[in-house]
């Protein structure tokens, strides 16, 4: 597939149309959300594990105790 059709196709499939100079600003600004949308899942996810972790050693320290 050559490199403008296949531009094409990734616009249509982003956008839903077939222009590429109007909706350029629609692509880069659905680029920026679901990478901004990553890095908060990203964030929420490792926070997560953390405090899980963390639960985990103070239940295991509390059963130790006992």
């Amino acid at each position: 597939m050559p490199p403008e059709r296949r531009r094409t196709a990734v616009v249509r499939a982003v956008t839903g149309s077939d222009s590429t100079t109007s909706s350029r600003p629609v692509i880069w600004a659905r680029y920026a959300a679901n990478a901004a949308m990553t890095m908060v899942a990203i964030v929420v996810s490792v926070s997560a594990r953390r405090a899980s972790r963390l639960l985990i050693v103070s239940a295991d320290r509390a059963v130790l105790s006992i």
